[in-house]
């Protein structure tokens, strides 16, 4: 268990006593668990000093916060897809202003002749 001060209570230091613990090889996002509350509706992100912050206040005084690691697994091939996805996409968009610049273009010389 790590102890944190209220007044020194921020997302850097709460990650910084997170590896104390466990040493993330991907990238994670945290949660606290709201009082009373269960995993399946309580659980609040932790995402900047702010939400740092907050889950003090709902701390009452020398108690402590249950904070949750989610791993975020990036599958590298997924992500080669959705680029190459995406870059596919962009190219049709630009392909379509393309066409559509070139119509335009076309529209305008048949309205000249």
């Amino acid at each position: 268990m790590s102890y944190i001060e209220s007044d020194k209570l921020s997302l850097p230091e709460v990650m910084e006593h997170l590896k104390d613990h466990y040493k993330p090889s991907d990238p994670v996002l945290l949660h606290w668990l709201f009082s009373g509350k269960q995993l399946v509706d309580g659980l609040r992100a932790l995402v900047d000093d702010k939400s740092c912050k907050d889950m003090s206040h709902c701390v009452s005084e020398g108690g402590v916060a249950d904070v949750y690691v989610e791993v975020i697994v990036v599958d590298d091939e997924e992500m080669e897809k959705e680029e190459e996805s995406d870059r596919k996409v962009e190219a049709r968009r630009q392909g379509k202003l393309q066409l559509e610049h070139l119509r335009k273009t076309m529209w305008r010389c048949k309205g000249v002749h």
